[in-house]
């Protein structure tokens, strides 16, 4: 039967395929045929492939640089199946099948990628300690603060790192601290002094302005005075000043008539840290009351007028601090000058006959247990004299002294302050027939402020004061006052004062009780403008005839301070 040209071309087609399949089963069996003992040959390089079998001595898998297989084994198999040579063959070189069909394609090597060199961190400098980490600000959102309510992180979002500035937010401001005293004055500023002046004008009534126990005459009277309080703002060293001076001016009675004036000035040298200078120096101007057993005379005369006393002294000592242990001395001189007095039958009464001189020196040794509380005992010794030896009556009235005591200066948490001591005092006089004068003594001040708006201050003090009355020595006087100021409003003030003394005389029978009350109201209209109104009533109690007296003083006025 004759074949058609299509027929014809499949057989030649199907003819090719089956060949090339043989050929193909072929190379594979021929692959996995040589697979123990060249490993995983395959994917290696021609080079490489090539460097290996010649250093084996093997050239079965040595191939062409375009990765063709050169060995007698490979083309062996191939003419086996059948296949004719690629060599002979016009058709270009196939590849070789053990370079494609293999365990495995060759695998691409990664690229290196450059990397950084590695810097080692700055060493520290030896000394300075490492820097600490990085923290975000504390008003930063989200920070939680103690006593805060919600916090803005729920609305702001979570913390940045630390390594990013944040603008803090702006705290709420806080409320203004409430000024304890409101109304007291600000004072001047004078380069590194600030000065407190002031000056007051009063008017009122008194009673019996010459403390008399009979013919007593009421006048209305004018007061004014004026004073200086200063204050250095120095680092080291310091300076004070404290003055005051007054007048009393009675319309009725003229001869009542009575200034008053006192003053202290007080300085701090610091030589050295523990080392201190003290200086103070201080002076009184005040008037004697008529018919005063300190002033007392023979006889049915007595004084009409008030006579002066001025006393003025200095004060230097020097303290040195050993750590809680602190040692002072000081020496101090004190004048007294009296003026004289006028008497009911017109003679005068020479009372600068008795002027005299005090020196003194006191060593005192304090130790601080804690802040708040400093025992210490003290020793004074002083001496007396008089300008003329013996006085108007014959008497000499020289004396040597000595006190000690021992007290404690306390300070606990600005609720109680001061100081208060006890102890006892001695004097003898040069005239035998004066009797020496021994007591227990007992001074000091206390400070209690139970709250800002209340303040209650006790004084005590013991003196031994001097005296013209025949046989008698001196006079020794205990005193108390007790005062307590409360604020009704932050401008408006209520005090009170009462007061005990006593005055017994050593050598004669002469006793006296001093009582006095006050109550004043002081109404701040501001710093600088006071508005003042007071009562006070005074008795005196003796038991020596026409001694005895009563005083009542109605008074207000207008004070200006700076």
């Amino acid at each position: 039967m004759p074949v058609s040209r299509k027929d014809r071309f499949l057989t030649v087609t199907s003819a090719a395929t089956i060949f090339f399949a043989a050929a193909s089963l072929a190379a594979r069996a021929q692959s996995l045929t040589s697979w123990p003992e060249s490993g995983l040959r395959g994917t290696e390089s021609a080079q490489d492939q090539t460097e290996s079998a010649q250093a084996s001595g093997d050239t079965s898998a040595v191939t062409n640089g375009d990765g063709t297989d050169t060995s007698g084994a490979g083309a062996g198999t191939l003419a086996a199946s059948g296949a004719p040579d690629a060599s002979s063959s016009d058709q270009p070189p196939q590849e070789n099948p053990a370079n494609v069909i293999n365990y495995g394609r060759p695998k691409q090597k990664k690229s290196v990628l450059y990397q950084l060199p590695v810097v080692p961190p700055p060493k520290q400098p030896p000394g300075y300690p490492p820097l600490p980490p990085l923290r975000p600000y504390k008003t930063a959102p989200g920070t939680v603060r103690k006593g805060a309510g919600p916090q803005p992180s729920t609305v702001l979002g979570p913390l940045p790192p630390p390594t990013v500035a944040v603008i803090p937010l702006l705290p709420n401001p806080p409320k203004p601290k409430v000024e304890q005293n409101p109304y007291d004055p600000l004072g001047i500023d004078v380069g590194s002094l600030r000065l407190f002046p002031y000056g007051e004008i009063d008017t009122g009534y008194d009673n019996n302005p010459n403390r008399l126990a009979d013919e007593v005459q009421g006048s209305t009277f004018v007061h004014g005075e004026t004073g200086l309080r200063l204050q250095s703002l120095w680092s080291q060293n310091s300076l004070g000043v404290n003055l005051r001076a007054g007048y009393y001016d009675f319309q009725q009675v003229p001869a009542a008539n009575q200034p008053n004036a006192d003053g202290t000035i007080t300085g701090r040298i610091d030589v050295t840290r523990n080392t201190k200078i003290n200086l103070e120096t201080r002076f009184g101007l005040t008037t004697q009351q008529p018919g005063s057993p300190l002033i007392a005379i023979p006889g049915s005369v007595v004084i009409t007028n008030r006579p002066l006393v001025v006393n003025y002294g200095q004060t230097v000592g020097v303290s040195h601090q050993f750590n809680r242990l602190t040692l002072d001395l000081r020496g101090s001189i004190d004048r007294m000058i009296f003026g004289d007095a006028t008497q009911s039958d017109g003679t005068m009464l020479l009372l600068s006959h008795y002027d005299f001189n005090t020196y003194g020196v006191t060593g005192r040794a304090s130790y601080e247990l804690t802040p708040g509380f400093t025992p210490f005992v003290q020793v004074t010794a002083d001496e007396r004299r008089y300008d003329n030896f013996l006085d108007l009556f014959g008497y000499a009235r020289d004396s040597n002294g000595v006190a000690a005591r021992a007290g404690a200066k306390v300070n606990l948490a600005q609720l109680l302050t001061g100081e208060v001591a006890a102890g006892y005092a001695n004097r003898v006089y040069d005239d035998p027939r004066l009797p020496n004068v021994s007591t227990p003594t007992l001074d000091g001040s206390l400070i209690y402020t139970p709250t800002p708006l209340t303040k209650l201050t006790l004084t005590v003090a013991t003196d031994l004061s001097e005296t013209t009355v025949v046989n008698a020595s001196g006079a020794v006087s205990h005193s108390v006052t007790a005062q307590i100021s409360h604020s009704l409003l932050r401008n408006l003030t209520l005090i009170g004062t009462g007061s005990y003394q006593i005055n017994q005389y050593v050598g004669a029978p002469i006793t006296e009780h001093l009582y006095s009350a006050r109550l004043a109201l002081d109404y701040n209209l501001t710093r600088s403008i006071v508005i003042r109104g007071s009562y006070t009533h005074s008795n005196l109690s003796s038991n020596l005839l026409g001694d005895s007296f009563t005083d009542d003083v109605f008074m207000v006025g207008v004070k200006l301070q700076r």
